[in-house]
């Protein structure tokens, strides 16, 4: 018997596709499942008491880079009720503003912002208590990014009192099929 795990991005059809995460800044780190065998570091953003905030950089946007650029990031989000919405959290770019958002009960939402910018949640599983995982797309245009630097993100929870929350895996998405071998006793 074989054990497959397929892990995949969704595939972008319009333009570049750079890693949403390369190296933490700051933030809660915490050990948590994912949809991804093996990918379980992640920086975590909730909306309890005080101000809560996770930071990280991407990978460097090549100057070759025109039109649209999509950031994938490796995520989470806590469970909502069906038409229930979350408090707000807030996504920044290079310390500016681009959007905030909810989370939301779909298995996929999109937002949009500032700079022309969308960002996406798109489910690939949902464990039992109903927290799901996938990927944060960010699309933007390039014309708003430094070439051959880091982008640098940052989303704040507001402090509502509710313990919503949104991960960053601190790992980068691939293309990739995972095989794995369990002993089988056949008759």
């Amino acid at each position: 018997c074989m054990n497959i795990v397929y892990s995949y991005a969704n595939p972008i059809k319009d333009g570049f596709l750079i890693q949403g995460f390369e190296k933490k800044i700051s933030g809660n780190d915490i050990n948590y499942e994912s949809h991804i065998l093996g990918v379980r570091e992640a920086l975590v953003v909730r909306t309890t008491q005080g101000p809560q905030v996770i930071e990280w950089e991407s990978e460097p946007v090549s100057q070759k880079q025109t039109g649209k650029v999509n950031f994938a990031f490796i995520s989470g989000v806590s469970s909502m009720l069906p038409g229930n919405i979350s408090p707000t959290f807030t996504l920044y770019m290079n310390n500016e503003k681009l959007l905030d958002f909810n989370v939301k009960s779909g298995e996929k939402w999109v937002y949009k912002g500032e700079k022309q910018s969308e960002f996406t949640f798109e489910q690939y599983y949902k464990n039992p208590r109903d927290e799901r995982f996938g990927y944060f797309f960010l699309s933007i245009p390039s014309k708003y990014l430094p070439k051959d630097k880091n982008v640098t993100f940052r989303i704040e929870g507001t402090p509502e009192n509710v313990n919503n929350w949104v991960m960053i895996f601190k790992s980068k998405v691939k293309d990739e099929v995972l095989a794995s071998c369990t002993n089988t006793l056949l008759k």
